[in-house]
């Protein structure tokens, strides 16, 4: 207890406190008759009940379980509600249906949308593109079909099920608007070319029994052309003046077969392009060359055919379309299905098969399980013609690059990128198709102008660093003073221009390679025009529009020594047979000296004035191991000793008069005796061609199919 006034501490409650003598009248009343028997305990702390707690926590789990569940269905609902695709436009372009590029829109619209619900996006499309023509406007796939039923189903176009079917997002789906009269038009011309082509082989095809028209019309099933096929005229020879590879990725690439009897020219249209080619002889029969290329098995692909013969009359091998059929899967297995039935169905035997010329891929060409191996059981007679051999040197620039880890490449890449303004392209430079070659001696060409603009771009102590070399240029070139304060000037404006952190370094990769490794550069475009032009003449004979099946072996095997005399002795390849260099292994002891192998022009230059140079002893080990590595591609793909690619050689009429004409055109008759008259002495004819004074002399420049034309006019001597 404690006294109210002065605070003293007593055990019991008096009436007067001992210490200041005041009443503790007022303390008794307030105790109320409570016990005072000891001291008053300290109040205990307010706690919140665990009940309390538990209620809080279950509340705001179901707050925050509501609010999230509620925002997410509505989110969900706002999603499906509304899509958007992407509408261009198609015309027609030389008879073939092709995309306008920079007409496409994108369009908001209900997923359950079917086709009439696009009844008004010619308006739409009218109204953002003012040069477009009036319609009506028919709604197609990118294929070029019309929009009418979900592909592949006979259920009624939908969006949603289009979208399923499809397998893409709604924002990849893209559908396209043409002309109806650019429609009907391509249409009608697919028709017309197909009757003009089916009508041209009524004589040429060996039907066997007289079929009737609704017959003939279910053997080859006719499709629209798709917006990525070609029709003939884009099949047919392509002949370059000055240079045998495309501008650009964006130009189409056509490839070029020529190494058969008959020339074969094809273009990979979609996928899979195997054009089946035609030798009409006198008695109306045919021999076949199919000729497929790989494609990508995990899309569409097309087998399309080709009729080549050869025209009594004009003289000349004629390649006409005849058909396309789809493969839904691309292996060996279904291509020879198709091929099977596509003999059954057209009454062709097996024996008119001469060759199949393909890419060199497992599927096509594999050793064991390859289209070639499947087919050999039904024409054991086939000739082993590579049709690859382009492919093969172009895949030889590929591996002579690697070595170098791509420096060029990359540098030929950055600038075309700053040159054309825009975003980074992926393969500028495809050095498979030797396109390096071209942008190697482009680039040695503008090396100095390239430097003068990118001295702009240097940091100021670069600058000073790199004056005297500037104005050793500007020397060189007799640059006078005006013209000098002219480049000052828009050296300071380029330096000035904002750029994005990739052009900023872009701009550090090529002021690094022309400014601070410019030895390094020039070494390497040295190397590159030196040693790529040797691959890239091979690569311009075959690509070109003559048949040369008679100089494959040759040229192959003059390719070969050719590159290996840039880096082995050539003591050690000039005695040997084609088989022999074939098998023949590289040992230290065959190779040349560093100091003695080919590197170019300019870097021989530099290593007869600079042998002890720092740079030189690892440009000198990546150049041999690039020539090893691609010598040794050579040996496996190039066939120096094909039997088949010799004896064809024997038709070279340059040859004629020789030994070994008449012993090579016996191995040739052999390997197609199956086409030939059993009771006819071929090997007489043989010799009495080889020296027969009455055929005209072979003129140059003249085509190896006109002159035997020549030949097949003696019928007396050489019966058909």
């Amino acid at each position: 207890m404690y006294c109210p006034h002065c605070g003293k501490t007593f055990q019991s409650l008096q009436h007067f406190c001992s210490s200041c003598g005041q009443s503790l009248a007022a303390l008794k009343e307030t105790k109320n008759e409570q016990d005072f028997s000891g001291p008053i305990p300290a109040a205990a702390p307010k706690m919140p009940s665990l009940k309390t707690f538990l209620e809080y926590r279950s509340k705001k789990s179901d707050e925050r379980l509501n609010f999230s569940c509620q925002k997410r269905k509505v989110k969900k609902k706002e999603q499906t509600s509304t899509v958007q695709i992407t509408i261009g436009i198609m015309s027609l372009q030389k008879d073939i249906m092709k995309p306008v590029r920079g007409k496409t829109l994108p369009l908001i619209l209900d997923p359950d949308t079917d086709a009439a619900g696009f009844a008004s996006i010619g308006s739409r499309m009218t109204d953002f593109n003012s040069d477009m023509d009036e319609g009506p406007y028919v709604l197609i796939y990118p294929d070029t079909s019309e929009v009418i039923n979900v592909p592949g189903t006979s259920t009624p176009f939908n969006l949603r099920e289009y979208k399923t079917e499809i397998g893409k997002t709604y924002n990849r789906i893209a559908l396209f608007i043409c002309l109806e009269s650019d429609y009907d038009k391509g249409y009608a011309d697919l028709i017309s070319d197909w009757s003009a082509i089916k009508m041209s082989l009524t004589s040429c095809f060996p039907i066997g029994e007289q079929q009737d028209a609704s017959d003939c019309d279910q053997e080859v099933t006719v499709r629209r052309k798709r917006v990525t096929e070609v029709d003939l005229a884009d099949t047919l020879p392509w002949e370059p003046e000055h240079e045998s590879t495309p501008k650009s990725t964006a130009e189409k690439t056509r490839y070029p077969f020529q190494h058969d009897c008959c020339e074969v020219h094809c273009q990979p249209i979609v996928q899979l392009y195997a054009p089946i080619v035609v030798d009409e002889d006198e008695d109306g029969s045919q021999d076949f060359n199919v000729v497929p290329i790989s494609a990508d098995p995990a899309k569409e692909a097309i087998l399309s055919m080709l009729v080549c013969y050869y025209h009594a009359d004009l003289r000349k091998v004629i390649v006409e379309h005849l058909g396309s059929l789809e493969i839904v899967k691309v292996n060996a297995a279904s291509l020879e299905k198709v091929l099977c039935e596509f003999f059954e169905k057209n009454n062709i035997p097996w024996n008119n098969l001469v060759s199949m010329l393909m890419d060199s891929c497992a599927v096509m060409r594999g050793s064991k399980t390859g289209l070639e191996i499947r087919m050999h059981q039904y024409c054991p007679n086939l000739l082993d013609v590579d049709g690859d051999s382009c492919h093969h040197i172009h895949n030889a620039a590929k591996k002579f690059s690697e070595p170098f880890d791509s420096y060029l490449e990359k540098l030929f890449s950055d600038l075309q990128v700053d040159h054309q303004w825009s975003p980074d392209q992926r393969g500028f430079v495809p050095h498979r198709w030797l396109s390096a070659y071209d942008a190697s001696m482009a680039t040695h060409a503008m090396m100095p102008a390239y430097r003068v603009l990118y001295y702009g771009f240097l940091s100021t102590a670069d600058k000073e660093l790199y004056r005297e070399p500037l104005e050793l240029i500007y020397t060189k070139y007799h640059v006078n003073q005006a013209g000098r304060a002219r480049i000052k000037v828009v050296q300071e404006e380029l330096n000035r221009k904002g750029m994005t952190p990739q052009g900023c370094e872009r701009k550090k990769r090529v002021c690094q390679k022309l400014w601070h490794e410019e030895t390094t550069t020039v070494l390497r475009l040295s190397i590159y025009m030196g040693l790529l032009a040797i691959l890239k003449e091979y690569v311009m004979v075959f690509q070109g529009s003559q048949t040369l099946v008679h100089k494959l072996h040759d040229r192959q095997l003059e390719l070969f020594l050719a590159f290996m005399a840039c880096f082995v002795k050539a003591e050690h390849i000039t005695q040997l047979s084609p088989r022999a260099l074939r098998e023949m292994v590289l040992e230290d002891h065959m190779l040349l000296p560093s100091k003695e192998v080919y590197v170019g022009q300019e870097a021989d230059t530099f290593r007869s004035q600079n042998p002890n140079h720092a740079l030189l002893v690892p440009f000198l080990a990546d150049v041999r191991k690039a020539y090893i590595t691609t010598a040794v591609y050579l040996q496996k793909k190039l066939p120096l000793a094909s039997p088949t690619l010799t004896a064809l050689s024997a038709l070279d009429p340059l040859l004629r008069g020789h030994s070994q004409a008449t012993i090579q055109l016996k191995r040739l008759s052999g390997m197609l005796r199956h086409l030939l008259p059993a009771d006819q002495d071929i090997q007489r004819e043989l010799v009495r061609f080889n020296v027969d004074l009455t055929i005209p002399s072979f003129k140059e420049g003249e085509s190896i199919v006109e002159w035997w034309g020549h030949v097949f006019d003696k019928p007396d001597k050489y019966p058909p």
